[in-house]
């Protein structure tokens, strides 16, 4: 039995040092757009990005289109499955919470 719980604890230390990518993760993520709130250089185009512990990286995989959900004028909170790779949150599933949505006002959407 003490064998087992060294191995899972050298296991578990290993982890703690090894690389983000690779790293699965399930949960409450604040996200917005990457251009137009977050305001990330280099991002040219309304895209999903997602602040995972201080860091903010974009979602990819099964996102969240930024601009149809309203995410170009506010935060919003989404649940997302998925793993980091790259500086990239990769999600497998992803949906806004319940409370966020918007209305373009128009009818004609965004001009950025």
């Amino acid at each position: 039995m003490k064998k087992y719980i060294i191995l899972a604890l050298v296991a578990f230390t290993s982890s703690l040092f090894a690389s983000e990518d690779g790293k699965k993760m399930t949960g409450i993520f604040k996200v917005a757009c990457g251009k137009c709130v977050y305001e990330q250089a280099n991002v040219t185009s309304c895209k999903t990005w997602v602040k995972v512990g201080d860091k903010l990286m974009p979602l990819e995989g099964k996102g969240i289109n930024a601009h149809e959900s309203g995410l170009c004028k506010s935060t919003g909170q989404a649940i997302i499955s998925g793993m980091l790779y790259k500086d990239k949150f990769v999600a497998k599933a992803s949906r806004l919470k319940k409370g966020h949505g918007h209305s373009h006002g128009d009818g004609h959407g965004h001009s950025h």
